[in-house]
């Protein structure tokens, strides 16, 4: 059942709202207080539409959320100066030709987000863009980033569960939503390379980012988390990695379709990251692709796939910027400020996870990066925990199920 504790639900469509218990539709931004004072407030949103509707609804209903994330966000003052060079005007047109040439749909959602807050699309789509928007120039800086998230896949015939912890710098620490969605496009929205189709998910999403960016699950049945990565290498003719996330909400449960969708022909990823993946009709094998931009002449994302069978090992992604010398670790990209002794002596030993124990090792990083949100994908339980405060002390803030049905229109209707 779904766990309701002092959390701020928005309904869009026959609204039901309330904020707390004392909280009124007008104090939503007193509510949230995007301090660097960690809140106990899960807003939630469900919306319908089109792409563009859906955006819209969300930028609307968190426009002040949005604006307090830009004001705050330090990186986007720099590519708002190098946006008005020539080199910058340049990156932004090839990126942005190419993404809408691919997702156009996904253009439309960002379109809309950036009318319902009232911010302009140049603000957000350089978010999206991130360092990419740097390429050529001498401000270029390898390694910004704002938002990272670390993970544990355990894969056994006692848990089948992806943990994961959320860190955020402490000045963004109250900058997020989760969404429910269910999206039937328009056709103008349907004339990218990678076809618009209807969509239902939900995915815990950063404020004014695309959903899809911290993952999350569709009524499809796929269930994934994104770790990002860091290349050495950026290219401006190549898509941010950040529109991949968002198609896979739209993705089948289907290993070929994901894989199509990540290595995107023709043109392929401009960042790093880490797709882990399951999915709830078939629990037998958790999945890992490390994605990175193509090789020389290649026009397709480069992929490494690992399947992880039923087995006692543990699979950990984490930084190894603070965690130097342990091998496992080295695909991570980060600073994360976790216990590194109890991460390598969980590594070392054979014991099979439950999820109370990877419940134990998703602790709260400290400054200056804070711990934003815990979360525990349990396909045996078909539930998505998600924590606000450490996870070893406190019951879960807020339990979503894993839900799977493809008819769409009825679920949507019934709900």
């Amino acid at each position: 059942m779904t766990s309701f504790r002092n959390i701020a639900i928005l309904f869009i469509f026959n609204i039901i709202y309330y904020i707390d218990s004392n909280s009124t539709d007008q104090n939503l931004d007193a509510v949230l207080q995007y301090s660097t004072e960690k809140r106990d407030v899960m807003p939630v949103i469900y919306a319908n539409g089109s792409h563009y509707d859906v955006g819209m609804i969300i930028g609307y209903t968190f426009k002040y959320m949005i604006k307090d994330f830009l004001d705050k966000y330090e990186p986007l003052k720099r590519y708002e100066n190098v946006v008005k060079t020539e080199k910058g005007k340049e990156n932004y047109k090839n990126c942005f030709d190419v993404t809408n040439k691919h997702f156009p749909q996904y253009i439309n959602e960002l379109k809309g987000i950036a009318q319902g807050a009232n911010v302009t699309f140049e603000q957000l789509f350089l978010v999206h863009m991130d360092e990419i928007i740097m390429i050529g120039t001498n401000d270029y800086k390898e390694g910004e980033t704002n938002l990272e998230i670390s993970t544990i896949l355990a894969n056994s015939d006692v848990g089948k569960l992806i943990g994961y912890s959320v860190d955020v710098h402490k000045d963004t620490i109250n900058h997020y939503y989760i969404v429910h969605a269910h999206i039937i496009p328009t056709t103008n929205e349907s004339s990218g390379i990678f076809k618009a189709r209807e969509e239902k998910w939900t995915s815990l999403t950063y404020a004014g980012m695309l959903s899809g960016y911290m993952g999350g699950f569709n009524y499809y049945g796929l269930v994934y988390i994104i770790q990002k990565s860091l290349p050495k290498e950026l290219n401006t003719n190549k898509i941010p990695y950040v529109f991949l996330t968002r198609a896979l909400l739209a993705s089948h449960d289907d290993v070929n379709e994901i894989r199509q969708i990540l290595k995107n022909f023709n043109v392929g990823t401009a960042n790093n990251f880490i797709v882990q993946f399951g999915f709830i009709k078939n629990k037998t094998i958790l999945y890992e692709f490390n994605v990175k931009p193509p090789k020389g002449n290649s026009s397709e994302s480069d992929i490494e796939e690992t399947s992880h069978l039923e087995e006692v090992d543990t699979v950990f992604h984490t930084n190894n910027l603070q965690i130097l010398g342990y091998s496992f670790m080295v695909n991570s990209c980060w600073k994360f400020w976790c216990n590194k002794n109890l991460f390598w002596n969980q590594k070392k030993t054979t014991e099979k996870k439950n999820f109370q124990n990877i419940r134990d090792l998703l602790i709260n990083s400290s400054n200056p990066y804070s711990t934003m949100i815990n979360g525990i994908f349990d396909f045996n339980q078909m539930t998505w925990s998600i924590w606000t405060r450490n996870p070893k002390f406190d019951s879960p803030f807020y339990v979503l199920p894993l839900q799977y049905k493809y008819n769409f229109s009825t679920i949507f209707n019934n709900n």
